[in-house]
């Protein structure tokens, strides 16, 4: 009897005749990150152009929908958490590549 390898998510033997399934649920899985991290960067466009005001109340929404119970207002709450956050990391690499070239700029000049 031959022993053949499980994959991890669907539990199924690899290298018999489930590989097609297995082939076709990793390409969904692929396809889904795809679109969420095309959604995610649209959200972050859309943050990005927010005033001081409209983050605050973005941040209030955030508090308040992880007091309620609600798990639509969590999951929102948490999807836009995230959003700010990659947001911010953003801008904080931006500005340090930028800090980075001046520095640079600056010793070049100096020599």
């Amino acid at each position: 009897m031959e022993i053949h390898q499980v994959d991890d998510q669907m539990n199924l033997p690899m290298g018999t005749e489930f590989d097609f399934i297995i082939k076709a649920k990793a390409e969904e899985i692929d396809n889904q990150k795809i679109l969420n991290n095309t959604k995610m960067d649209e959200l972050i466009e859309k943050l990005g152009y927010m005033d001081y005001r409209d983050a605050l109340a973005c941040n209030k929404y955030i508090i308040e929908a992880k007091r309620s119970g609600d798990y639509h207002q969590v999951a929102r709450a948490r999807i836009l958490e995230s959003a700010f956050s990659r947001m911010n990391n953003e801008k904080r690499s931006h500005i340090t590549k930028e800090a980075k070239l001046k520095t640079q700029k600056s010793d070049k000049t100096e020599k």
